[in-house]
């Protein structure tokens, strides 16, 4: 099952908040679908979604701060 993870969306970019979420569990997304909204300490990024699927399990909520390569979400098997 693919995951969904807290991309580096700058060169120094250690971690990041979820600003937002913008879909919710069982949802269809295709690739380059928005998912949520990353802030970090100089900007906030709407991060698209990398794969085609179901969204699963969000396992970070909004407004957790995590590190980058930690994982957001689940996708589930079609």
């Amino acid at each position: 099952m693919p995951q969904f993870v807290m991309p580096m969306l700058g060169h120094l970019m250690e971690e990041g908040t979820v600003a937002e979420w913008r879909v919710q569990p069982g949802d269809q997304v295709r690739r380059g679908d928005i998912l949520c909204e990353i802030e970090t300490d100089k900007t906030n990024v709407e991060v698209e979604s990398p794969f085609t699927g179901k969204v699963g399990q969000i396992l970070v909520a909004a407004g957790e701060t995590v590190e980058v390569g930690a994982p957001l979400a689940n996708y589930e098997a079609d």
